[in-house]
């Protein structure tokens, strides 16, 4: 390694340790490095900046966080659980498979893994708590479960991998059915024998539900499981991009929670707005002196 590698590494991981945000610590590396150890002027450091940013498959994120938004807000994450529920929360510890069956859905909907962790864990980690589930093994459950949004697509970080490494997105999306399939598998595996091993989850910590109690939560759910079909079966068919499927999630996700839901207004669509604009834009500076560090 030349000196300059060894300083950006050193400067890179002092600024991590030190709490500082993960694109001020590559950005401030980049920046560095182009004062110290290149002739480049500094002007070029925001043109590069903008670049990195200035394509079209990552706009797909921005959509998918304002849907993931919408969808935790518009009551499709609670029918989503219910569903789940429906499935799973007979068995031994159902609730915590409940909840990792809810991310597994939620991850294939939003392709955020932060959006699934909110959405499911603002209502799976209190009742689990109350269940008698321990704290600890309750955050864990869902923020492994929440992970699942990196493989299952549509994937937020797969979209970034396919733009950095110029990979085609839906053969990553196609590559990342199988391995987030088995992971969640195995997880719901893992939750069954620990729950067996510890007591958890003894037969009361679900909802007891009749059969038609739970035809009734299938039902009530199949609009919120028609999403991932329609973008997963939208973007495999040909039918549209990846980008494409980000803004007809949202075009869905706005239809049902307003019209057929009315869970949400348009009046509440404001706030969901200017917070799904503040994860895009935290993500998107993220991406952006990440790529410029990369040409470092």
């Amino acid at each position: 390694m030349t000196e300059a590698s060894i300083a950006l590494v050193v400067i890179l991981f002092a600024l991590l340790f030190s709490s500082a945000p993960i694109a001020v610590a590559l950005g401030l590396t980049s920046f560095l490095y182009f004062f110290y150890f290149t002739t480049i002027p500094l002007t070029q450091v925001p043109e590069r900046l903008f670049n990195s940013l200035n394509t079209f498959p990552l706009m797909a994120i921005p959509f998918f966080v304002l849907a993931a938004s919408i969808m935790s807000r518009g009551g499709i994450s609670r029918r989503l659980i219910a569903a789940c529920n429906a499935v799973v929360g007979q068995f031994r510890g159902g609730l915590a498979m409940t909840g990792v069956l809810a991310c597994m859905f939620f991850a294939a909907i939003s392709g955020s893994s932060p959006a699934t962790v909110v959405a499911v864990g603002t209502l799976i980690i209190p009742a689990m708590i109350a269940s008698g589930y321990p704290r600890r093994f309750s955050t864990g459950l869902v923020a492994t479960s929440g992970s699942l949004g990196i493989l299952i697509p549509p994937s937020i970080p797969l979209i970034v991998y396919g733009i950095a490494t110029e990979e085609s997105i839906g053969d990553l999306f196609i590559a990342g059915v199988l391995p987030g399939l088995v992971a969640g598998l195995m997880l719901l595996g893992v939750v069954f024998l620990v729950s067996h091993r510890r007591g958890y989850g003894t037969g009361d910590d679900a909802i007891v539900m009749t059969t038609a109690e739970k035809l009734r939560a299938m039902r009530d759910a199949v609009l919120s499981l028609a999403l991932p079909a329609l973008v997963l079966g939208g973007i495999y068919g040909g039918i549209f991009t990846p980008t494409e499927a980000a803004a007809m999630a949202v075009f869905y996700a706005v239809i049902v929670s307003v019209f057929i839901y009315k869970e949400l207004s348009f009046t509440d669509l404001g706030g969901i707005l200017l917070s799904s604009s503040r994860t895009s834009a935290m993500i998107m500076f993220i991406i952006a002196t990440g790529s410029c560090s990369r040409s470092c």
